[in-house]
């Protein structure tokens, strides 16, 4: 009788704590703390101290997807955009004598970095992230006191495109819409796969 009471309390305090295999249970996405940066179904992403983390909102895990506090440069997180399970961002590095924005984009929940773009020739304006990690940006090339753009993408296999450069292409018109990307030059809204 004795062993069938000490088993039943045991069974009794699994049922409320868990089993130890199970470990702690882990802090749902909406309570983890830092500014969030962009907020999808299935995943958000946000920065605190200088680092940039993605929570998966499915298993609850948070990953690191960037450390972006530099010394002696400058550095930030400026875009940062949620397609599915991918998220794309742009962090920009101001230093004494150069600047340069780097483009990633990352699968959660392993973080793992799928395609990386680093030293653009320009600040990027714009950026959009498809569901299979495609991406698409619109960076200023603009030299002194000469406009222009470009408008390039980058496939879910990580290769480059250009597809527009030009002086009157609207640094802030780039859209998403399933499959394809847009953007505007010229006042008329120009359109390219996305793959």
């Amino acid at each position: 009788m004795r062993a069938f009471s000490v088993a039943l309390a045991l069974l009794m305090v699994l049922a409320v704590h868990g089993s130890p295999a199970q470990g702690a249970p882990r802090t749902p996405c909406e309570r983890v703390s830092g500014k969030t940066r962009a907020d999808g179904r299935l995943v958000r992403v946000l920065s605190r101290d200088g680092r940039l983390y993605a929570c998966d909102r499915a298993t609850r895990r948070r990953v690191l997807l960037d450390i972006y506090g530099c010394e002696p440069d400058s550095c930030a997180v400026a875009e940062v955009h949620v397609a599915g399970s991918y998220v794309a961002w742009v962090r920009q590095v101001s230093g004494r004598l150069e600047s340069a924005d780097h483009i990633s984009v990352a699968a959660v929940p392993s973080g793992r970095i799928i395609s990386e773009f680093l030293d653009a020739p320009g600040p990027v304006t714009d950026l959009v992230v498809r569901a299979n990690g495609a991406s698409a940006w619109i960076m200023d090339v603009s030299i002194g006191a000469e406009r222009a753009h470009r408008v390039e993408r980058a496939s879910a296999r990580g290769t480059l495109s250009l597809l527009a450069r030009g002086a009157d292409i609207d640094p802030l018109s780039l859209r998403r819409d399933g499959s394809r990307v847009s953007w505007l030059q010229g006042g008329a809204r120009h359109f390219a796969a996305l793959p």
